[in-house]
C-alpha cells in the first residue's frame, strides 16, 4: 500500500508525514515497499516527494537500495523533471562513497548535463556536495568552450558555481591550477 500511496496526489502526504513520525523500525518496513520501484516513484510528480522525505528521513545505511536502483539512470535521472530532486538530495545525505558509483556516471555527461533544464543544479549541487576529484572533473569539463558554456542559460549557472567552489568554496587551495585554467579560457 506504500507504493500506491506515494504515487497519490494526497497519498505522498501522508506517507512523507509517517516517515517523519515514525520510528526508524517502522520508516524501514514502509521503506522495504518501495524497492524495486525507485526509479518509478524518483519520476513521478508525487512519488518524488517521497523518495526525498525517505532520504531526509532514514540513516545513511539505510539507503543503499536507492543509490543501487538509481545508478544504472544516473545521467536519465539526473536530468528528469521530478527524479533529479532524487539524485539531488542522495548527493547532499549520503558519503562520497556511497554515492561514488552515482557520481562517476553523471561525470560522464557533465556537458550535456549542465546544458539541461534540470541536470545544471545535479552539477551544481555535486559542486556544492562532491569531492574535489569530482569538483576537479567538472570544472575542466567546464573549461571547453567556456565562450559557449557562459552564453547558454543553464550551463552559465554551472560555470558559475564552478568559480565559486574553486575560488571560495572548502577545496579551493586545491582546485587552483583548474580555477586559473578556467580564468584563461574565459578570457580567451
Amino acid at each position: 500500500q506504500v507504493l500506491s500511496l506515494s504515487l497519490h496526489m494526497y497519498g505522498c502526504r501522508v506517507v512523507q508525514k509517517a516517515f517523519e513520525v515514525a520510528s526508524v523500525d517502522v520508516q524501514l518496513s514502509l521503506v522495504s515497499e518501495l524497492r524495486g520501484h525507485v526509479l518509478e516513484c524518483a519520476e513521478h510528480l508525487h512519488g518524488n516527494f517521497v523518495l526525498q522525505k525517505v532520504i531526509q528521513e532514514l540513516p545513511q545505511g539505510a539507503l543503499s537500495f536507492i543509490l543501487s536502483e538509481m545508478q544504472g539512470h544516473a545521467a536519465y535521472a539526473a536530468s528528469h523533471l521530478y527524479a533529479c530532486r532524487t539524485v539531488q538530495r542522495l548527493l547532499e545525505k549520503c558519503s562520497p562513497s556511497q554515492t561514488q558509483v552515482l557520481v562517476a556516471r553523471i561525470l560522464r555527461s557533465v556537458s550535456k548535463l549542465a546544458g539541461d533544464t534540470y541536470g545544471n543544479n545535479v552539477l551544481r549541487q555535486l559542486l556544492q556536495h562532491g569531492g574535489v576529484a569530482d569538483k576537479r572533473r567538472i570544472i575542466v569539463a567546464m573549461t571547453d568552450g567556456v565562450a559557449r558554456s557562459a552564453r547558454h542559460q543553464f550551463s552559465s549557472l554551472v560555470l558559475e558555481k564552478c568559480l565559486e567552489v574553486a575560488s571560495l568554496g572548502e577545496h579551493a587551495e586545491l582546485l587552483q591550477h583548474e580555477r586559473s585554467a578556467l580564468l584563461q579560457a574565459l578570457l580567451g
